[in-house]
């Protein structure tokens, strides 16, 4: 926000970014009356000053606050663009009913799961299961790189790698065990913590690098002899279309993941491309 003009930036030509301040409960009367009204007045004044017309609104948050700035705005088209089950995370139960609300007034829903597009499916015929991409030629150049990242081959093969947050879907147990029944495999994981892992940091074959910047991963990637998705099993879980599977596809990467639905309807349209593991045992062996 400092870095820009009252929170807009221009990032390149046609594209300004809005970083406002605001207050962080969404749930609180009195905050979303004063984060619309503060909100509202920006928005409204940059449309004027751009000259802004037949506006096309793209959300991927059904939260209040999200619909009320929507309702200010008055655009032309409203598409939902649900790429979380949000309202089926531990903490986030109380936005369902805004969810179900926003998901009916919508004009379009695209849904990046299955799981997702079924429920979606029960309040708007609009709606398109739209599942992530990948950049492709960015790790098509990466593949046909001779070099991988000094911190990556400094570390002894086979290499057993992971990419993305370190969170609580990601379940430390399975690979803790998959690290002390396979002592002289390094497990490599690379991106942000934010949970607890002094579990994993007890064990001498794992290695976490922290968090790299996007462009860098394919690099990466191509350090692996094998990928992990290895997440709980959760219905949280299994309404997620993970975006690290396009990116270790494109890198020609062997992947094994847990038992989670959207990786089998990935199956059932791609064939036996991928590997699942239904119990810890069958992790290890695959």
């Amino acid at each position: 926000w400092l870095k820009s003009t009252r929170g807009f930036s221009d990032v390149r030509d046609n594209l300004t970014v809005f970083s406002p301040i605001f207050l962080p409960f969404p749930y609180s009367r009195l905050a979303l009356f004063i984060n619309r009204f503060l909100l509202s007045r920006s928005i409204e004044k940059w449309v004027k000053i751009e000259r802004f017309q037949s506006t096309i609104v793209i959300s991927f948050l059904p939260t209040p606050l999200a619909q009320s700035l929507i309702q200010d705005i008055d655009p032309l088209l409203v598409i939902y663009y649900c790429a979380d089950d949000i309202s089926g995370r531990a903490r986030e139960t109380r936005v369902r009913v805004f969810e179900d609300k926003f998901l009916s007034d919508a004009d379009s829903v695209f849904c990046t799961s299955h799981a997702l597009l079924k429920r979606a499916e029960t309040f708007n015929e609009k709606t398109y299961f739209f599942p992530a991409g990948v950049d492709y030629p960015k790790f098509e150049a990466a593949r046909n790189a001779r070099h991988i990242p000094e911190d990556l081959a400094a570390l002894p093969k086979p290499i057993v790698g992971y990419v993305g947050a370190i969170s609580a879907a990601f379940d430390q147990a399975l690979l803790l065990h998959a690290a002390q029944t396979l002592p002289d495999v390094c497990f490599v994981l690379v991106g942000p913590v934010i949970i607890d892992v002094s579990l994993l940091k007890t064990c001498a074959n794992i290695k976490l690098l922290g968090m790299r910047q996007h462009d860098d991963i394919p690099k990466y990637i191509k350090g692996f002899d094998v990928a992990l998705i290895p997440s709980i099993n959760t219905a949280f879980t299994d309404a997620v279309y993970s975006c690290k599977l396009n990116e270790y596809m494109a890198m020609g990467v062997q992947v094994v993941a847990t038992d989670m639905r959207e990786l089998h309807y990935y199956i059932e349209r791609h064939g036996n491309v991928l590997e699942i593991a239904r119990t810890p045992k069958e992790f290890v062996e695959k």
